[in-house]
């Protein structure tokens, strides 16, 4: 799997649209980060017209990856000096992929493989060569599924959430990091360009639905009917979105407006007062195997999914392998996110569904 990169914000709207364009229309043509003796790249037109300064560079980044040498990632203080200073708050290695990306040989790569044999070779910077590299490998074929940005909370930095669902559609959040304003390189430089923290949560055909009642009991659990309604108009925004992306059509037999399952949920009355730590709910990830599950767990001020792993050889029993933390105030839109990502087997509708049996006083409030 190609290694994929945050790019500082400021910084992308500087990036030439020619770059970009570029790195769009190379996409897929071959695997760039199997790049087999990146030292060819050193006898490249590209190399030799690079400055001084820029082939030291260059250099350096093939010897980090030798030395298995690691990235700092945080973020970066300014200070009066001859060098800015940055605190990292972790470290990740240094791969080959990194290294043909900061020695520009990727984005040579990417400008050779374009290029009109006809024409004279356009020169690059070895920034604009960096550039081609990571926007190439950034990026991806556009697939179903929806995206929030949740921001720091505690020892959790700012994280881009993806839920979406794999080729059997399984549910999936892929969740990547987006602390890093700013990278320390192994040879001492400081870039805009970082190597992404990346990791994901699965679950078993549609989840979507007990993961949303879960949170509703947690969030509204003792709410009244009118707080209820604020909380629904929170969540849903723009119900006619809703309905438009709650048409069937991905394929699967079970997809759509279903039957049991939702009303079980409707009906469904977990445990009063439950305390932090709890578990809410604990989903199966592979059917007929509980030694990988989803489990929800309420905390003080938010919810944690959880992936666990019992009894695998390489795991301690009972040990949680990923922990995604959703703090209060971000339930709502990853309510909405989780409806509207119709990535899998559940149709937004039958979510939309369940959200307006629990929390529109008209569909009616159950005893407490």
């Amino acid at each position: 799997m190609t290694r994929r990169y945050h790019l500082s914000p400021e910084f992308i709207d500087t990036i030439e649209p020619e770059l970009q364009e570029l790195a769009e229309q190379s996409y897929g043509a071959r695997q760039l980060d199997t790049l087999d003796g990146i030292e060819r790249y050193y006898s490249t037109q590209y190399f030799r017209n690079l400055s001084d300064v820029d082939k030291g560079l260059s250099l350096a980044a093939i010897r980090a990856h030798e030395l298995k040498a690691e990235w700092g990632l945080g973020s970066s203080i300014n200070e009066d000096g001859l060098f800015p200073v940055q605190l990292p708050s972790e470290r990740l290695s240094f791969d080959e992929t990194d290294a043909s990306v900061m020695s520009g040989a990727a984005g040579a790569y990417v400008a050779e493989y374009r290029s009109d044999e006809e024409e004279v070779e356009k020169q690059y910077t070895l920034s604009q060569l960096k550039q081609l590299g990571v926007l190439a490998m950034n990026l991806k074929p556009i697939d179903r599924g929806r995206s929030i940005n949740l921001p720091a909370i505690r020892e959790q930095p700012p994280l881009k959430v993806t839920v979406s669902g794999d080729i059997h559609g399984d549910f999936s959040m892929f969740i990547s990091s987006l602390a890093h304003q700013g990278s320390i390189t192994p040879y001492g430089t400081l870039e805009v360009i970082a190597p992404v923290d990346e990791y994901i949560i699965s679950g078993y055909h549609s989840v979507e639905p007990n993961l949303v009642n879960c949170m509703i009991e947690h969030l509204a659990g003792k709410y009244s009917s009118e707080e209820k309604e604020i909380l629904y108009k929170q969540i849903v925004t723009n119900e006619g979105e809703w309905s438009q992306r709650g048409i069937p059509g991905t394929g699967f037999a079970d997809y759509g407006f279903s039957s049991g399952s939702l009303r079980f949920l409707r009906e469904w009355i977990p445990e009063e007062n439950l305390q932090s730590g709890s578990v809410m709910e604990s989903l199966t990830v592979y059917p007929g195997r509980r030694n990988v599950t989803l489990d929800v767990v309420k905390g003080e001020s938010g919810i944690h999914l959880k992936q666990m792993v019992f009894g695998d050889e390489d795991v301690e029993a009972g040990e949680c392998v990923q922990d995604l933390f959703i703090d209060n105030n971000n339930i709502p839109g990853f309510i909405e996110t989780l409806g509207l990502a119709d990535a899998g087997r559940t149709s937004p509708i039958e979510i939309l569904a369940l959200l307006q049996s629990r929390l529109l006083s008209q569909e009616g409030d159950r005893a407490r």
